[in-house]
C-alpha cells in the first residue's frame, strides 16, 4: 500500500511539474508574440507615416494626387472642344466635392463614347456589374487572375468589332520577379490582344494604392508587399506604356474604398466611368 502511495505521488509530482513546464512555455512564446506583434504594429505605423499623404482624408484634392497624376498635359495639350470642356468641369466637380451619380443627358452624353470599348481586369472591374455602372458589353472581368490568364484568354473580350481596350489590374502580382517581369507580361498581353486584331487601342491603367485600412487589418503581410512592389510595377508601367498608360491614382481618395481597404466604392466609379470616357475622347491639337 505504501509503494502505490509513494508511486502516485511521483505521479502527481511529475504531472503538476509538467503543467509548470507547459505554462511556463505559453508564457515565454506569448512574450515573443507580443513583441512580434509589438514589432509590426511600428512596420505598419511607420509605412502609414511615410505614406500619410496617400492615406489621409481630405474635401479636396491632395498633394499625392498632383497634376501629373491626372494627366495633366495630355488634357491640357488636346484641342478645345465639348469633351475636353466636359472632363475639364468633372475634374473641377470632383476637386471639390463628392461626386454623386451622373444620370440623364449628361451620361447619355458619355456613354455614347464607349462604343467598340472594353474595360478589362480583376475584381475591380467586376464592381461595374455590381454598381450597374456600365452595360455588360463595356467591361470584362477575371476575379483574382493575372495577366498572364488575361491574355490566355483574350479571345473571350477581343473580336472583330473591338475598338479600344483599357485594362486595369490591381495586386494580383506577387509571383512576378521584379517590375521588369511584370512589364513584360503586361506587354505580352498586350500583343495578344494585337495578334487577335491588330486594330485595337490598348491602353494600361496606373495601379491603385492600398489604404491605411488594408494595411493594417493584412495578417498574411500581402497587402505591404505589394504595396511597395506595386509603386515600383506602376513605374515601370508609365515608363513602358508612355501615352497608353492613364494615371487614375488621384481618385483614390481612401474614403471611396470599401472595408477591406482594396475594393473601391460606386462612388468611385461614377468618377472613373466619365472620366476615362472624355479622357480618351480627346483629340490632340
Amino acid at each position: 500500500m505504501q509503494v502505490l502511495r509513494n508511486k502516485e505521488l511521483k505521479n502527481f509530482i511529475a504531472l503538476v511539474a509538467f503543467i509548470i513546464f507547459i505554462i511556463f512555455l505559453m508564457q515565454k512564446y506569448y512574450v515573443r508574440y507580443k513583441n512580434n506583434l509589438s514589432n509590426r504594429k511600428y512596420i505598419m505605423n511607420s509605412i502609414v507615416t511615410d505614406e500619410a499623404q496617400a492615406f489621409e482624408r481630405y474635401d479636396k484634392l491632395d498633394s499625392y494626387y498632383t497634376i501629373e497624376n491626372i494627366n495633366y498635359e495630355k488634357i491640357k495639350n488636346a484641342k478645345d472642344n465639348i469633351n475636353k470642356e466636359k472632363l475639364l468641369e468633372l475634374l473641377n466637380r470632383f476637386a471639390v466635392s463628392d461626386l454623386k451619380e451622373i444620370a440623364g443627358a449628361e451620361r447619355l452624353n458619355y456613354i455614347k463614347l464607349y462604343d467598340g470599348m472594353k474595360i478589362v481586369g480583376d475584381s475591380n472591374v467586376r464592381l461595374f456589374k455590381d454598381y450597374q455602372v456600365l452595360e455588360s458589353e463595356h467591361y470584362y472581368y477575371f476575379v483574382a487572375q493575372n495577366v498572364e490568364y488575361q491574355a490566355e484568354h483574350a479571345n473571350e473580350f477581343v473580336d472583330a468589332d473591338t475598338k479600344r481596350i483599357v485594362f486595369w489590374n490591381g495586386y494580383n502580382m506577387a509571383k512576378y520577379a521584379d517590375s521588369k517581369d511584370y512589364v513584360k507580361n503586361y506587354q505580352a498581353l498586350v500583343d495578344k490582344v494585337k495578334e487577335i486584331n491588330p486594330t485595337v487601342d490598348v491602353y494600361v491603367c496606373s495601379l491603385m494604392p492600398a489604404t491605411s485600412t488594408a494595411i493594417e487589418n493584412d495578417l498574411k503581410g500581402e497587402v505591404v508587399h505589394n504595396f511597395y512592389r506595386g509603386k515600383e510595377y506602376d513605374k515601370a508601367l508609365k515608363e513602358h506604356f508612355g501615352d497608353k498608360y492613364i494615371n487614375i491614382k488621384f481618385m483614390g481618395k481612401e474614403k471611396y474604398y470599401g472595408n477591406d481597404g482594396i475594393h473601391l466604392m460606386p462612388q468611385f466609379y461614377y468618377m472613373l466611368t466619365p472620366y476615362l470616357a472624355y479622357y480618351l475622347a480627346l483629340e490632340e491639337e
